[in-house]
């Protein structure tokens, strides 16, 4: 954007996961910027690198609580297109066909305006392995997941790394495209298209389930990002609401945010 070539421009991106590149002297990363209470629910960072349940959980909605369920044997993917936008329905018709040749793999779409009745009188009667609810608790559903697809936004793709959930974006516009880009990049994930058939969308999950190469990236990615404090960070990541960690107390909370932009105003030199 021809606007961040002069003003002081704060990166909310993991620095591991951006293009190599020359920092200008008034670009600073703050690194992703990740809530862990979504509702009622609590998540730390040891939970997301064992794949343990985080401490609550709102599984009121028995569609989450089947998607929680630890007895389910298959794959557990999970969709979510972001809180302005929804895909096209022909798009949701073949993942509907993805869950019907694949029993066994249990999908949760989680999109506003996406509710079970509404999806059913839209593309017919569903597969009792594929389910819509209209908000999922994210981070907790992340933990469980084998594969998130979604949109490509920063929030989710900044979850996924710290979760380190195998990536299957299909982007739309604003941040979509460079976060594909970033995840095919990084071997993080794949990037798609809306107008992918059935075949090519399940080969793509099956690689994500089966690629060992971007296991090993994830967990590369998550340790630089989350697992230590880069030292190419001028101010370490912060979360809105802090982890249960203990390195967490070096990150800036909601109550010194603004003295670290503050900060940071003051360290910039004025742009050439």
């Amino acid at each position: 954007m021809p606007w961040s070539y002069t003003l002081l421009t704060l990166l909310l991106v993991a620095p591991s996961a951006d293009f190599p590149t020359i920092q200008a002297p008034h670009q600073k990363f703050l690194g992703p910027m990740i809530r862990n209470r979504h509702g009622g629910s609590v998540i730390s960072v040891a939970n997301t690198q064992t794949g343990s349940p985080s401490a609550r959980s709102d599984t009121a909605d028995p569609r989450l609580a089947a998607f929680f369920n630890a007895a389910n044997a298959g794959p557990r993917i999970y969709a979510v297109f972001g809180s302005r936008m929804q895909p096209p329905l022909r798009f949701v018709r073949r993942l509907r066909e993805v869950a019907e040749r694949n029993p066994t793999w249990q999908i949760l779409i989680a999109n506003k305006g996406l509710d079970q009745p509404t999806v059913s009188a839209k593309i017919g009667v569903l597969p009792a392995n594929l389910s819509f609810v209209e908000w999922a608790p994210q981070l907790d559903v992340l933990v469980r997941a084998d594969c998130a697809i979604f949109h490509g936004g920063a929030g989710t793709f900044g979850e996924c790394l710290l979760t380190r959930t195998p990536m299957m974006i299909y982007p739309n516009n604003l941040d979509g495209p460079g976060n594909a880009a970033r995840a095919t990049f990084h071997k993080l994930g794949r990037m798609g298209s809306y107008r992918d058939g059935a075949s090519k969308i399940e080969t793509d999950i099956r690689t994500l389930l089966q690629n060992t190469e971007i296991a090993d990236a994830l967990a590369r990615h998550h340790k630089a990002t989350f697992g230590a404090i880069p030292s190419n960070l001028s101010h370490a990541s912060f979360l809105v609401d802090p982890m249960q960690d203990a390195y967490t107390s070096a990150l800036p909370t909601p109550e010194n945010l603004i003295p670290t932009i503050a900060g940071l105003l003051n360290d910039t030199p004025a742009p050439s």
